[in-house]
């Protein structure tokens, strides 16, 4: 069975401007998952 290829991450400035600001804080869920998104926009 093939796999199915994920789509990719477009991210606009203010979004990863935002998305950066909140990795950038410690122990809080949003930076967690800022931190797996910011990576898979930059195509990891």
């Amino acid at each position: 069975m093939p796999s199915a290829k994920p789509e990719p991450v477009v991210l606009s400035d203010e979004e990863r401007s935002v998305l950066t600001g909140w990795a950038r804080r410690r122990k809080t869920a949003q930076a967690l998952r800022s931190q797996i998104v910011l990576p898979c926009a930059e195509g990891w």
